[in-house]
């Protein structure tokens, strides 16, 4: 007859140390599956900070034993977003009154997520600010005349009202500067989304329909619209004109830019990097060096903000 063997206990805390220590390095590891059992991990690190400070206080040098919880701390700092996907509500539900910060890692990962959002709300901002500015540097080498630079006082008045929420001076201002410069399709994308804003379809239609006149073809209306939606925090609105851009100009970078860039504010995290490398790649083929250097730039930081893989042994 078999003789079944039950595993030797820890004889003594040091020993219970680092089995639980070893158990810890394991379970931390091991978390892609693990669903709401990885719980297990953050009441071993209970156990284990306790036991630290226990033998630390009988004089017992627990230098390497503390060296081992650093590691594992560090390794589920780095896939807290995965720690917290695999166990769902059940972190919240069973978390214990004071506990140590490994109980509070989805508080961890949602100020991360804000973090990355500012960031790519910023970039969209900027990147608004160049594209009008490098057409205009384009456009006209030269000095701008008194009646475009009374037109370019007018955007800025008009953003400023926006800003401020004063949506009907707005308005006012992005009007003016379209009498000023008529062949502009910039202050008629304002319009749009100020109409929007307002409640009269009609009108931001009509907007609408006079910026895409003034541009090359449809699809460049719904990446300049998208853009001014990202940047001004529309999220989705901007996925809907990256979606209609796509679907004209499936290979057009800039249209998958705008793409990428809502899905990562989306926390598509793998869906945006797989958008910007092919960015990057059509931005090169066309000789787009500015735009390459956006797209390898945005997909830098989201590979940062990926878990560590898993080990395997």
């Amino acid at each position: 007859m078999t003789k079944l063997v039950t595993p030797e206990q820890p004889r003594t805390p040091a020993d219970e140390l680092r089995a639980l220590l070893d158990r810890c390095e394991h379970r931390v590891s091991h978390l892609q599956g693990a669903g709401p059992q990885a719980l297990e991990l953050l009441r071993d690190l209970d156990r284990v900070a306790v036991l630290l400070t226990t033998l630390e206080r009988k004089g017992m040098d627990v230098r390497p034993e503390r060296a081992r919880l650093e590691t594992v701390e560090g390794q589920l700092r780095h896939q807290a977003a995965r720690f917290v996907a695999e166990v769902g509500p059940r972190l919240v539900a069973e978390r214990p009154r004071g506990g140590r910060w490994w109980w509070h890692l989805d508080e961890v990962v949602a100020q991360q997520r804000r973090r990355a959002r500012r960031r790519l709300l910023k970039i969209g901002l900027a990147v608004i600010v160049l594209i009008t500015v490098a057409a205009f540097l384009y456009q006209r080498f030269l000095a701008p005349p008194p009646e475009l630079r009374a037109y370019l006082d007018w955007l800025d008045q008009g953003q400023m009202a926006f800003t401020q929420g004063k949506l009907e001076e707005a308005v006012q201002a992005f009007e003016e500067a379209a009498r000023l410069q008529p062949k502009e399709y910039e202050p008629y994308l304002w319009l749009n989304l100020l109409y929007r804003r307002l409640g009269d379809e009609a009108a931001a239609r009509r907007a609408f329909q006079e910026a895409r006149r003034r541009l090359p073809d449809e699809s460049w209306a719904y990446i300049y619209r998208g853009e001014l939606f990202l940047g001004t925090g529309d999220l989705e609105a901007a996925a809907a004109d990256a979606e209609a851009a796509l679907a004209l100009t499936p290979d057009r970078p800039e249209a998958l830019y705008l793409a990428a860039r809502v899905a990562a504010l989306r926390g598509e995290v793998d869906r945006a990097i797989e958008m910007l490398r092919r960015t990057a790649e059509l931005a090169a083929a066309q000789d787009n060096a500015q735009l390459e250097a956006l797209a390898r730039t945005e997909m830098a930081f989201l590979l940062q903000q990926l878990p560590l893989p898993t080990p395997t042994f």
